[in-house]
């Protein structure tokens, strides 16, 4: 609880560096469409600039405002106290080093060689895996230690992208720019994709403050429960999102909109029947799972990661729509009307909170809020002509209903009639065997 709560506080300071990801890929896919080598290999060297820059203000804004926070807000028991400021300080540096990866891992991206990236990110998950297991072996604090051992993950997968790209891409080379105009593009880009991304991570780690502020770090730890098994999950479908988006931003630039229409409704009904395969006998099971996991399960985790789950279930179908807005660069009313209503979970939630209802309250409403995103982003999309609502409807929405209704009914009375492993095995098989005829017909 107090791990998932400190590594909160940092990413709400270092969300500035996932506004500028998202800046570099759209600018670098535009490019790579064109096959404009200069232009790439500026880009590529303005945003190391830029990243390093933004590293030391997300330093020395974390360390000023840290002694606030813990005094003014945080609920912590007395007894960890000195220690959650340490882990503070290592997470600050943690939050650095991810920043100054953002343009080596976007040119990875851009290029589309996603054998690295999986590479890169397996030698991660192994270390953090190997990280855990050897915590025993340190004789000073286990939190303590688990955060050095990050902050040293981080370094070695920063040292492997600085090395491949400089290895793979001739236009990895640092040089000084001075382009003021490209600066310009790309820092008004970004400031709007700020927005959306200073929306939405408020709304995750505010709302976790309001958690530890109402019920205290017992309930910050289900909720940190939660958010690693619904991330786990969602990982199969936003590896496969990941692939997709270059495709659609490039076939934008160079003006292929019907390869563009084929690639929103392939990669749109992809994403959402990926993550439905997995996600839903998970939901029918997660009692279960999370007791083989735990067997001590913390209060309102189950409640938690289902209705995470469907929140995420409603944002895969969404993905490709924001991937498309991207890639048109008109942004401004787009993220202005996205942001505004992201931000509503807050005062909803905060109400809720007040008037006694329970934590995965906070969950219901960014669940109804994710429906209204989806509509809003479509309507985006198709007022710039590139779809639809009638295409979208019966390609998309229409086939996945199908699907979904066709492959959820059985599986979900043997759920009520079964318990235990028999549970999880019976729903699994019949609802594979059913949504992969449903898939295939359909």
């Amino acid at each position: 609880g107090v791990f998932n709560l400190i590594a909160g506080i940092i990413v709400l300071f270092s969300f500035i560096s996932n506004a500028s990801r998202t800046s570099i890929l759209r600018f670098l896919n535009y490019e790579i469409g064109k096959d404009n080598q200069s232009e790439i290999r500026n880009i590529f060297n303005v945003s190391v600039i830029t990243h390093i820059f933004i590293s030391i203000i997300v330093f020395f804004i974390s360390e000023f405002l840290g002694r606030w926070i813990f005094d003014e807000y945080l609920n912590i028991p007395i007894e960890r106290l000195e220690t959650a400021k340490l882990i503070y300080h290592l997470a600050i540096l943690n939050a650095c080093l991810q920043t100054i990866q953002v343009p080596y891992s976007a040119l990875v991206i851009a290029y589309e060689k996603m054998s690295f990236f999986s590479l890169a990110s397996i030698i991660e998950y192994i270390l953090k895996l190997l990280s855990v297991c050897v915590l025993p072996l340190f004789a000073i604090d286990k939190l303590f230690s688990y955060s050095l051992l990050l902050l040293g993950i981080s370094f070695l997968i920063l040292l492997m992208y600085i090395f491949y790209c400089r290895k793979r891409f001739p236009v990895c080379k640092i040089k000084h720019v001075k382009d003021w105009f490209l600066f310009k593009r790309i820092w008004e880009f970004s400031l709007w994709s700020l927005l959306g991304n200073m929306s939405n991570v408020a709304m995750q780690q505010v709302g976790n403050i309001f958690l530890n502020i109402f019920y205290g770090v017992i309930v910050n730890a289900a909720m940190g429960l939660a958010n690693q098994i619904s991330q786990a999950i969602y990982s199969f479908v936003s590896n496969f999102q990941m692939a997709f988006n270059p495709q659609l931003m490039k076939s934008y630039a160079i003006g292929d909109y019907v390869f563009l229409k084929k690639t929103i409704i392939r990669s749109t009904k992809f994403s959402f029947l990926l993550f439905f395969l997995i996600s839903y006998p998970a939901i029918l099971n997660m009692d279960y799972i999370v007791y083989l996991w735990l067997e001590k399960i913390p209060y309102y985790s189950v409640s938690f990661c289902r209705l995470i789950i469907l929140s995420l279930l409603i944002d895969s179908l969404a993905s490709p729509l924001w991937i498309v807005m991207q890639a048109t660069g008109k942004m401004r009313k787009y993220q202005l009307t996205v942001s505004l209503i992201i931000l509503m979970n807050l005062p909803v939630s905060y109400f809720l909170f007040w008037i006694g209802m329970p934590p995965d309250s906070i969950l219901y409403v960014r669940l109804f809020i994710n429906i209204i995103l989806f509509y809003v982003r479509f309507k985006f999309v198709s007022r710039m002509a590139l779809i639809t609502g009638k295409e979208y409807i019966y390609d998309v929405i229409l086939k996945i209903f199908i699907v979904f209704i066709s492959s959820v009914i059985f599986p979900l009375i043997i759920a009520f009639l079964t318990d235990g492993l028999l549970r999880l095995f019976s729903t699994s098989v019949s609802f594979i065997a059913l949504f992969a005829f449903a898939t295939y017909l359909w």
